[in-house]
């Protein structure tokens, strides 16, 4: 039964008038105004309908949501309204969480230095590997997280001889 629909499909292709000048491939591909036109038929726009109060409405409403999608920058703040002067405090309170974040973010990485570095020297300073066990196994999640809290004050861990 395949067979028999890609014969068929042969022959509609073979049956075809094709120019002689054309490649055969390419002349039955849509040329510019054909594509424009499907566009403008997509869009609702027909060739008669363009002086009709519908297509006039749908262009004003297309041009209305183009100027919705531009941010307008005035720099006048006195003749700026309501729900911009809104706009402006939620602007700067996100500035400030932003600030507050990446303030957050440098304690955690510094902190997160210093503990290293803490633990690095205390592990040098180890003569044994029972002491280097001890030593990882005194570190706990919660003094980390005390001296980041703290701001990152010196380490709880004192240095064993």
């Amino acid at each position: 039964m395949g067979f028999k629909v890609i014969r068929e499909i042969l022959l509609q292709l073979l049956e075809e008038n094709i120019p002689k000048d054309s490649h055969p491939i390419l002349c039955l591909a849509k040329t510019d105004q054909e594509r424009a036109k499907a566009k403008r038929r997509r869009e609702g726009i027909d060739d008669e309908d363009e002086g009709s109060l519908i297509s006039i409405a749908r262009k004003k409403r297309r041009i209305w949501l183009k100027q919705a999608r531009i941010q307008r920058n005035t720099g006048d703040k006195a003749a700026r309204d309501v729900s911009s002067r809104e706009y402006l405090s939620e602007f700067e309170r996100e500035k400030r969480l932003r600030c507050q974040a990446t303030r957050g973010t440098v304690a955690l990485f510094n902190a997160v230095k210093q503990h290293q570095t803490n633990i690095g020297k205390q592990l040098q300073g180890s003569k044994s590997g029972f002491e280097e066990e001890r030593i990882l196994t005194q570190v706990t999640t919660s003094d980390f997280l005390d001296r980041l809290s703290a701001g990152i004050s010196a380490p709880k861990l004192s240095k064993t001889q």
